[in-house]
């Protein structure tokens, strides 16, 4: 897995293999994966596959900052999430050709850089600012994201975050409601496409049973907080896609205690 992608092919191995990691919690070998990926897209001017792997990264890098204890540290992988994003933006605003679906599937990402740094502001203007900005690029991503209705799931979960930020409480359940909906409808279609189907599913659906009992558990309704939680640590995990949620359930099982 350490070796460096030379054909089209070992580049897709490669950027699966990356997720696998990434999902599996290993998020250090994760980002050497995706990084490599990147490089392989640079040389070979891959720039639709570059913006992609850069989304990734984002993911990896917010993820490495939640966990990180040391203040310092953790604002660095903040900027490095918010650089990964901003690098992409770089790429789809000077190369027009890029389709749509991977620009909306960026302004996903770039919602996600901004709600961070919105829970992360102590001024309250600012933050209410940054939350609505957040809402809007991301509602208006959901109206051109690619793929099957199940991949809206995605989204509507930081959604559902961000409504809840804002203290738009039913809303954010509702936007939950939804998102597993568009997971049932686009079951089909997803497994259909076949690429990491399960991972996906698996991951999308643990994304929001994991919002479900973070809002539980500051709403302080302990008992449907460790219900969800609960529910994506006993999860059956067959391919080992879900050792990162299962971590984050962890998490909120002992802020319980």
């Amino acid at each position: 897995e350490k070796q460096k992608p030379v054909t089209k092919e070992d580049r897709e191995e490669l950027k699966d293999r990356a997720v696998e990691v990434r999902e599996a919690g290993d998020l250090k070998g994760a980002k050497e994966l995706f990084e490599k990926v990147i490089v392989w897209d640079e040389e070979n001017n891959n720039l639709r596959g570059e913006v992609d792997v850069l989304g990734h990264l984002r993911i990896v890098y917010t993820k490495m900052a939640e966990e990180e204890n040391d203040p310092q540290l953790k604002v660095s992988l903040r900027e490095q999430a918010k650089a990964c994003v901003k690098k992409a933006l770089a790429i789809t605003e000077t190369h027009p050709e890029i389709p749509q679906g991977p620009k909306s599937t960026l302004q996903v990402h770039l919602a996600s850089t901004i709600f961070d740094m919105a829970r992360e502001n102590a001024d309250s203007n600012t933050k209410v600012a940054q939350l609505e900005r957040a809402l809007q690029i991301v509602i208006d991503a959901m109206e051109t994201l690619p793929g099957s209705q199940a991949h809206k799931a995605w989204p509507a979960n930081l959604k559902a975050q961000i409504l809840y930020e804002m203290g738009r409480k039913e809303e954010a359940w509702d936007s939950l409601t939804q998102a597993e909906r568009w997971i049932y409808e686009g079951y089909d279609e997803e497994v259909a496409n076949g690429d990491q189907a399960e991972i996906k599913l698996n991951v999308w659906i643990s994304g929001l049973m994991l919002t479900k009992a973070e809002i539980c558990r500051r709403e302080g309704k302990p008992i449907l907080a460790r219900h969800y939680a609960e529910y994506i640590v006993n999860m059956d995990d067959p391919i080992s896609s879900l050792g990162q949620r299962k971590k984050d359930a962890r998490v909120v099982i002992e802020k319980l205690l």
